[in-house]
Protein backbone atom coordinates (compact mmCIF):
# COMPACT_ATOMS: atom_id res chain seq x y z
CA UNK A 1 0.00 0.00 0.00
CA UNK A 2 1.26 3.67 -0.39
CA UNK A 3 2.12 6.00 2.59
CA UNK A 4 -1.41 7.75 2.23
CA UNK A 5 -3.32 4.16 2.67
CA UNK A 6 -1.09 3.53 5.33
CA UNK A 7 -2.12 6.44 6.86
CA UNK A 8 -5.61 5.82 6.28
CA UNK A 9 -5.80 2.30 7.48
CA UNK A 10 -4.26 3.61 11.14
CA UNK A 11 -7.02 5.85 11.62
CA UNK A 12 -10.63 5.33 13.13
CA UNK A 13 -12.72 6.65 10.53
CA UNK A 14 -11.48 4.70 7.75
CA UNK A 15 -9.94 1.58 9.32
CA UNK A 16 -13.05 -0.20 8.56
CA UNK A 17 -12.64 0.45 4.58
CA UNK A 18 -11.51 -2.72 1.99
CA UNK A 19 -8.07 -1.71 0.72
CA UNK A 20 -9.45 -0.74 -2.41
CA UNK A 21 -11.36 1.66 -0.82
CA UNK A 22 -8.55 3.26 0.89
CA UNK A 23 -6.15 3.33 -2.29
CA UNK A 24 -9.01 4.66 -4.02
CA UNK A 25 -9.26 7.73 -1.10
CA UNK A 26 -5.62 7.62 -1.24
CA UNK A 27 -5.33 8.68 -4.32
CA UNK A 28 -6.81 11.60 -3.89
CA UNK A 29 -4.35 12.70 -1.05
CA UNK A 30 -1.72 15.48 -1.09
CA UNK A 31 1.55 15.54 1.17
CA UNK A 32 1.77 18.96 2.73
CA UNK A 33 4.04 20.80 5.16
CA UNK A 34 3.76 23.79 7.72
CA UNK A 35 6.05 26.06 9.79
CA UNK A 36 5.48 27.22 13.20
CA UNK A 37 2.49 29.27 13.61
CA UNK A 38 0.91 28.61 10.30
CA UNK A 39 -2.75 28.59 9.85
CA UNK A 40 -3.82 25.18 8.38
CA UNK A 41 -7.42 26.34 9.39
CA UNK A 42 -9.44 29.42 10.28
CA UNK A 43 -12.47 30.03 12.31
CA UNK A 44 -15.48 30.29 10.22
CA UNK A 45 -13.56 29.84 6.84
CA UNK A 46 -14.91 27.23 4.42
CA UNK A 47 -14.09 23.71 4.93
CA UNK A 48 -12.06 22.41 2.08
CA UNK A 49 -10.67 19.19 2.99
CA UNK A 50 -9.62 17.08 6.31
CA UNK A 51 -5.97 16.22 7.49
CA UNK A 52 -4.11 13.52 8.68
CA UNK A 53 -1.16 14.45 10.97
CA UNK A 54 2.34 12.39 9.68
CA UNK A 55 4.47 14.29 12.12
CA UNK A 56 4.49 17.07 14.69
CA UNK A 57 2.01 18.86 16.96
CA UNK A 58 -0.98 21.07 15.57
CA UNK A 59 -2.78 23.62 17.93
CA UNK A 60 -6.37 23.84 17.97
CA UNK A 61 -8.13 26.52 20.15
CA UNK A 62 -10.48 29.37 19.29
CA UNK A 63 -11.12 33.20 19.40
CA UNK A 64 -12.27 34.35 22.60
CA UNK A 65 -15.42 36.83 23.15
CA UNK A 66 -13.12 40.59 23.68
CA UNK A 67 -10.32 39.15 22.22
CA UNK A 68 -7.49 36.34 22.10
CA UNK A 69 -7.09 32.78 21.83
CA UNK A 70 -7.74 29.47 23.75
CA UNK A 71 -6.24 26.14 23.02
CA UNK A 72 -9.08 24.01 23.40
CA UNK A 73 -7.12 20.80 22.39
CA UNK A 74 -3.33 19.71 21.10
CA UNK A 75 -3.36 16.82 18.24
CA UNK A 76 -0.06 14.39 17.09
CA UNK A 77 0.41 12.30 14.85
CA UNK A 78 -1.89 9.60 13.19
CA UNK A 79 -5.02 12.20 13.93
CA UNK A 80 -7.42 13.32 12.18
CA UNK A 81 -8.51 17.45 11.73
CA UNK A 82 -11.10 19.24 9.97
CA UNK A 83 -13.57 16.74 8.95
CA UNK A 84 -16.39 18.81 11.20
CA UNK A 85 -16.68 21.27 8.08
CA UNK A 86 -17.47 18.56 5.92
CA UNK A 87 -20.28 17.01 8.01
CA UNK A 88 -22.03 19.87 9.47
CA UNK A 89 -24.80 21.82 7.75
CA UNK A 90 -22.20 25.33 7.89
CA UNK A 91 -19.64 23.87 5.90
CA UNK A 92 -17.23 26.26 7.79
CA UNK A 93 -14.07 25.40 10.29
CA UNK A 94 -15.64 25.85 13.50
CA UNK A 95 -12.04 26.59 15.51
CA UNK A 96 -8.27 27.69 13.99
CA UNK A 97 -5.75 25.11 13.58
CA UNK A 98 -1.93 26.03 13.62
CA UNK A 99 1.11 24.17 13.69
CA UNK A 100 3.08 24.08 16.70
CA UNK A 101 6.44 23.78 15.24
CA UNK A 102 7.18 22.17 11.67
CA UNK A 103 3.70 20.19 10.65
CA UNK A 104 3.45 17.41 7.73
CA UNK A 105 -0.05 15.91 6.67
CA UNK A 106 -1.85 14.25 4.44
CA UNK A 107 -4.52 16.09 2.90
CA UNK A 108 -7.69 15.16 1.31
CA UNK A 109 -9.72 17.80 -0.38
CA UNK A 110 -13.72 17.71 0.83
CA UNK A 111 -15.07 16.83 -2.49
CA UNK A 112 -13.34 13.36 -2.45
CA UNK A 113 -14.44 12.83 1.55
CA UNK A 114 -18.10 14.26 0.47
CA UNK A 115 -18.40 12.04 -2.61
CA UNK A 116 -16.90 8.58 -0.82
CA UNK A 117 -19.30 9.58 2.24
CA UNK A 118 -22.78 10.15 0.08
CA UNK A 119 -22.28 6.68 -1.90
CA UNK A 120 -24.77 3.64 -0.79
CA UNK A 121 -22.16 1.07 0.07
CA UNK A 122 -20.67 -0.75 2.95
CA UNK A 123 -18.09 1.39 2.83
CA UNK A 124 -19.76 4.80 3.11
CA UNK A 125 -21.96 3.00 5.89
CA UNK A 126 -19.10 2.17 7.86
CA UNK A 127 -17.22 5.49 7.30
CA UNK A 128 -20.59 7.05 8.47
CA UNK A 129 -21.11 5.06 11.77
CA UNK A 130 -17.54 5.36 12.72
CA UNK A 131 -17.92 9.13 12.20
CA UNK A 132 -20.82 9.48 14.21
CA UNK A 133 -19.28 7.34 16.76
CA UNK A 134 -16.55 9.60 17.04
CA UNK A 135 -18.53 12.88 16.64
CA UNK A 136 -20.38 11.48 19.81
CA UNK A 137 -17.01 10.38 22.03
CA UNK A 138 -15.80 13.97 21.39
CA UNK A 139 -19.16 15.63 22.74
CA UNK A 140 -18.99 13.23 26.08
CA UNK A 141 -15.45 14.42 26.61
CA UNK A 142 -15.77 17.34 26.40
CA UNK A 143 -19.22 17.48 28.28
CA UNK A 144 -16.89 15.64 30.89
CA UNK A 145 -14.35 18.08 30.98
CA UNK A 146 -16.78 21.04 31.51
CA UNK A 147 -18.44 19.20 34.23
CA UNK A 148 -14.59 18.45 35.90
CA UNK A 149 -14.26 22.36 35.43
CA UNK A 150 -17.50 23.76 36.96
CA UNK A 151 -17.03 20.78 39.64
CA UNK A 152 -13.16 22.76 40.43
CA UNK A 153 -14.73 26.05 40.37
CA UNK A 154 -18.46 25.60 41.92
CA UNK A 155 -19.11 29.21 42.92
CA UNK A 156 -17.47 31.02 39.81
CA UNK A 157 -20.45 30.23 37.86
CA UNK A 158 -24.17 31.08 38.36
CA UNK A 159 -26.78 27.91 38.08
CA UNK A 160 -29.92 28.45 36.60
CA UNK A 161 -33.19 26.69 37.95
CA UNK A 162 -33.13 22.93 38.69
CA UNK A 163 -35.23 21.23 36.48
CA UNK A 164 -38.88 19.72 37.45
CA UNK A 165 -39.55 16.22 36.96
CA UNK A 166 -41.26 16.02 33.99
CA UNK A 167 -45.04 16.44 32.85
CA UNK A 168 -45.36 15.51 29.23
CA UNK A 169 -48.33 14.25 27.35
CA UNK A 170 -49.39 13.87 23.64
CA UNK A 171 -50.05 16.81 21.48
CA UNK A 172 -53.72 17.37 19.99
CA UNK A 173 -53.88 17.96 16.17
CA UNK A 174 -50.12 17.61 15.61
CA UNK A 175 -48.95 16.47 12.23
CA UNK A 176 -45.14 14.62 12.91
CA UNK A 177 -45.16 13.70 9.43
CA UNK A 178 -45.29 17.27 7.86
CA UNK A 179 -43.23 18.52 10.40
CA UNK A 180 -40.51 15.59 10.12
CA UNK A 181 -40.64 16.02 6.12
CA UNK A 182 -39.29 20.28 6.38
CA UNK A 183 -36.60 19.66 9.18
CA UNK A 184 -32.60 18.61 7.99
CA UNK A 185 -33.58 15.12 9.91
CA UNK A 186 -36.12 14.27 7.24
CA UNK A 187 -35.89 16.41 4.73
CA UNK A 188 -33.45 13.94 2.25
CA UNK A 189 -35.70 10.78 3.53
CA UNK A 190 -38.53 9.67 1.48
CA UNK A 191 -42.12 9.23 2.97
CA UNK A 192 -41.58 5.37 3.40
CA UNK A 193 -38.36 6.44 5.34
CA UNK A 194 -40.10 9.51 7.30
CA UNK A 195 -43.24 7.02 8.52
CA UNK A 196 -40.74 4.65 9.48
CA UNK A 197 -38.67 6.84 11.97
CA UNK A 198 -42.78 8.52 13.07
CA UNK A 199 -43.08 4.51 14.26
CA UNK A 200 -40.17 4.74 16.32
CA UNK A 201 -41.34 7.63 18.12
CA UNK A 202 -44.36 9.52 20.20
CA UNK A 203 -45.03 13.30 20.63
CA UNK A 204 -45.06 15.13 23.58
CA UNK A 205 -45.62 17.83 25.06
CA UNK A 206 -43.04 19.77 27.84
CA UNK A 207 -43.67 22.34 30.19
CA UNK A 208 -40.90 25.03 30.97
CA UNK A 209 -38.40 23.46 33.50
CA UNK A 210 -39.35 19.73 32.62
CA UNK A 211 -36.59 17.39 32.57
CA UNK A 212 -36.65 14.94 29.93
CA UNK A 213 -35.70 10.89 30.34
CA UNK A 214 -32.78 10.22 28.79
CA UNK A 215 -34.09 6.76 27.38
CA UNK A 216 -34.93 8.62 24.29
CA UNK A 217 -33.74 10.93 21.88
CA UNK A 218 -35.60 14.20 21.53
CA UNK A 219 -36.35 15.75 18.11
CA UNK A 220 -37.82 19.56 18.63
CA UNK A 221 -40.32 20.36 16.46
CA UNK A 222 -41.51 23.52 18.64
CA UNK A 223 -40.48 25.57 21.60
CA UNK A 224 -36.66 24.76 22.45
CA UNK A 225 -34.69 22.46 25.12
CA UNK A 226 -31.44 23.55 27.45
CA UNK A 227 -28.63 21.20 27.20
CA UNK A 228 -27.28 21.65 30.97
CA UNK A 229 -24.93 20.06 34.07
CA UNK A 230 -26.17 20.01 37.24
CA UNK A 231 -24.39 22.57 39.90
CA UNK A 232 -25.54 23.02 43.32
CA UNK A 233 -28.77 24.50 43.19
CA UNK A 234 -29.60 24.34 39.41
CA UNK A 235 -27.55 23.86 36.08
CA UNK A 236 -25.50 25.18 34.05
CA UNK A 237 -26.16 26.09 30.61
CA UNK A 238 -23.79 24.22 27.71
CA UNK A 239 -26.77 24.35 24.85
CA UNK A 240 -30.06 25.62 23.26
CA UNK A 241 -31.56 23.05 21.01
CA UNK A 242 -34.27 24.38 18.65
CA UNK A 243 -36.78 23.52 16.19
CA UNK A 244 -35.20 20.38 14.12
CA UNK A 245 -32.38 20.03 16.60
CA UNK A 246 -31.74 16.51 18.51
CA UNK A 247 -31.35 15.90 21.83
CA UNK A 248 -29.54 12.90 23.54
CA UNK A 249 -28.09 11.70 20.17
CA UNK A 250 -24.73 11.72 21.60
CA UNK A 251 -25.17 9.32 24.50
CA UNK A 252 -27.00 6.92 21.94
CA UNK A 253 -23.70 6.66 19.52
CA UNK A 254 -21.78 6.21 22.53
CA UNK A 255 -23.58 3.36 24.18
CA UNK A 256 -22.68 5.90 27.44
CA UNK A 257 -24.78 7.56 30.26
CA UNK A 258 -25.54 11.19 29.21
CA UNK A 259 -23.16 13.24 31.44
CA UNK A 260 -26.07 16.50 32.12
CA UNK A 261 -29.36 16.82 31.04
CA UNK A 262 -32.15 17.75 29.02
CA UNK A 263 -34.90 20.83 30.05
CA UNK A 264 -37.56 22.34 28.50
CA UNK A 265 -36.73 26.32 28.40
CA UNK A 266 -40.37 27.12 27.57
CA UNK A 267 -43.68 25.29 26.70
CA UNK A 268 -42.15 22.57 24.02
CA UNK A 269 -43.41 20.01 21.39
CA UNK A 270 -41.08 17.13 20.97
CA UNK A 271 -41.08 14.31 19.14
CA UNK A 272 -39.60 11.24 21.43
CA UNK A 273 -37.54 8.78 19.58
CA UNK A 274 -36.36 5.52 21.67
CA UNK A 275 -33.13 5.03 21.99
CA UNK A 276 -33.22 1.08 20.66
CA UNK A 277 -35.39 1.67 17.88
CA UNK A 278 -33.48 3.94 16.59
CA UNK A 279 -29.94 2.65 17.20
CA UNK A 280 -31.54 -0.23 15.17
CA UNK A 281 -32.53 2.02 12.27
CA UNK A 282 -29.03 3.58 11.72
CA UNK A 283 -27.13 -0.33 12.14
CA UNK A 284 -29.15 -1.06 8.74
CA UNK A 285 -27.58 -1.28 5.47
CA UNK A 286 -29.93 1.03 3.48
CA UNK A 287 -31.09 4.61 2.43
CA UNK A 288 -32.46 5.56 5.69
CA UNK A 289 -29.50 4.52 7.64
CA UNK A 290 -27.69 6.78 5.21
CA UNK A 291 -29.58 9.92 5.72
CA UNK A 292 -30.36 9.37 8.84
CA UNK A 293 -26.92 8.95 10.15
CA UNK A 294 -25.87 12.03 8.22
CA UNK A 295 -28.62 14.04 9.90
CA UNK A 296 -27.73 13.33 13.61
CA UNK A 297 -23.67 13.66 12.58
CA UNK A 298 -24.40 17.01 11.29
CA UNK A 299 -26.15 17.60 14.59
CA UNK A 300 -23.52 16.31 16.88
CA UNK A 301 -21.05 18.58 15.08
CA UNK A 302 -23.64 21.53 15.66
CA UNK A 303 -23.66 20.41 19.24
CA UNK A 304 -19.51 20.43 19.11
CA UNK A 305 -19.57 23.64 18.30
CA UNK A 306 -21.72 25.08 21.58
CA UNK A 307 -19.22 22.70 23.74
CA UNK A 308 -15.99 24.85 22.06
CA UNK A 309 -17.81 28.01 22.64
CA UNK A 310 -18.16 27.05 26.31
CA UNK A 311 -14.89 26.21 26.89
CA UNK A 312 -14.01 29.35 25.24
CA UNK A 313 -15.96 31.49 27.34
CA UNK A 314 -15.16 29.97 31.20
CA UNK A 315 -11.53 30.42 29.04
CA UNK A 316 -12.31 34.00 29.24
CA UNK A 317 -13.64 34.30 32.88
CA UNK A 318 -10.77 32.52 33.86
CA UNK A 319 -8.61 35.43 32.35
CA UNK A 320 -10.43 38.02 33.46
CA UNK A 321 -10.75 36.93 37.18
CA UNK A 322 -6.73 36.43 36.79
CA UNK A 323 -6.28 39.61 35.67
CA UNK A 324 -8.24 41.31 38.39
CA UNK A 325 -5.42 39.48 41.18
Amino acid sequence: MSVAADALAGVPLFAGLTDDDRAALAAAMEPRRYADGDALMVQNDPGDGLHIISSGILRIGRRLPGGGFADTARLGPGNLVGEMALVGRGGVRHATVLADGTVETLFLPAQAFRAALAQLRPASLAMQRALGAELAKRVLAKTGDIAATLAALPTSFTPRTAPRQPRSQPEAGFDPAGFIAKMPLGAALAADQRAALLAAGRTHSAARGDALAPSSVWLVARGALRSDLPLPGGAYQLEVLGPGRLGGAAALLAGAAPEGGLTATEESLLLGLHADALRIMLARDDALAMALGAAVNADLVISLDALDGVEARIAAMRRAAASKL
